[in-house]
């Protein structure tokens, strides 16, 4: 019933802590599961934890629209690279 209240998602794909954690596989099916509750409506979702070369396609395969990217991009030798390689992924 709140759906109909919010423009913006978040889903956590890490424990709320620091920096550089590992990504939580399982959050690949609340991400799907949470696409689809949004169905027609204008809810942007949104990704934040562990997010890097590795997981960045399994994530965008769910629907999400947008993927935050800490330590997967910052951690990188060569930052513009990895912004590059991460668009193209």
């Amino acid at each position: 019933p709140l759906l109909k209240h919010i423009d913006y998602i978040l889903i956590m794909s890490v424990s709320p802590r620091s920096g550089g954690q590992a990504f939580i596989p399982n959050t690949l099916r609340k991400m799907e599961n949470v696409v689809k509750m949004r169905e027609d409506r204008n809810i942007v979702i949104g990704v934040d934890g562990g997010v890097n070369m590795n997981t960045i396609p399994q994530v965008y395969e769910t629907g999400i629209d947008i993927s935050i990217v800490g330590s997967g991009l910052f951690e990188a030798e060569n930052i513009y690279q990895r912004y590059k390689d991460l668009l193209n992924a």
